[in-house]
């Protein structure tokens, strides 16, 4: 009887320190924070007009969800026109590099106090002012390069590449959100980034990184393709087919 007993207790002790290690597993394994995209990838065909990347996500812990989508980054030239004898004529200008093309961000809280450590804004990118790099070479002076700054910011948000607002953190439950990026018309080819932080009480506690491809398919991707490695060919023949065209028009005006 104490035999049986024995081994009962025994079973029980492996099957509770069996449940508890599995039970420190997944709350191990499950991060406070995560989230997916309904599509991995954007296609850019023939009569591309924009549309929506939809990230849903789940957050477990209590703080502040901050997205961002950029990509990809390039150099970016801003010029400033000046009267030159009676003529508007750029004659200043200033480069920017590691400059994201296209960037949008959203935030389930209003404003910056949720991280007023600009420092550390500037370092993950939150925010469109943290947008604002130094140029190349500092050919002038501090105010000078802050009209250029907020000229490049302006053509952005012109061209529909930079936010005017930042998108809306929409939870359809407890602890389950969803987010809509509009990605417009214009938008370049490039691999791009929707980076996800969790803050709480100035702090990032948790951060997430998915990848995202945006780019051309079918006939566009093939034609835009070729007259990148091929531009003098890809010249000549739109000669040859502007040629083509005007005489074919010449001869059917000439018969009717």
């Amino acid at each position: 009887m104490q035999l049986s007993r024995l081994i009962l207790t025994f079973s029980l002790i492996l099957l509770g320190t069996g449940m508890l290690a599995v039970s420190q597993a997944e709350a191990e394994e499950k991060p406070p924070f995560t989230f997916a995209l309904a599509d991995d990838a954007v296609r850019i065909t023939t009569g591309f007009t924009g549309t929506e990347l939809v990230v849903f996500g789940t957050v477990e812990e209590k703080g502040t969800v901050v997205l961002q989508l950029e990509g990809p980054r390039k150099t970016a030239m801003v010029r400033r026109k000046e009267p030159v004898l009676g003529a508007w004529m750029n004659r200043t200008w200033l480069r920017f590099d590691d400059l994201p093309v296209y960037y949008d961000f959203a935030a389930s809280e209003e404003g910056q106090e949720f991280l007023p450590d600009m420092a550390t804004r500037q370092r993950l990118h939150i925010g469109l002012d943290t947008l604002e790099h130094p140029p190349r070479k500092k050919r002038y002076d501090d105010k000078v390069v802050k009209e250029f700054q907020k000229a490049l910011i302006r053509n952005k948000q012109t061209q529909g590449l930079y936010p005017l607002e930042p998108k809306e953190v929409t939870f359809l439950s407890e602890g389950f959100f969803r987010v809509k990026f509009q990605v417009p018309a214009n938008v370049p080819s490039g691999e791009y980034e929707v980076k996800g932080f969790l803050i709480r009480d100035g702090q990032i506690i948790h951060e997430h990184t998915v990848d995202v491809h945006i780019g051309l398919e079918g006939f566009s991707s093939q034609l835009y393709v070729f007259s990148k490695d091929y531009s003098f060919f890809y010249g000549l023949l739109c000669v040859l087919l502007a040629v083509t065209a005007g005489w074919l028009s010449n001869t059917l005006v000439r018969r009717s």
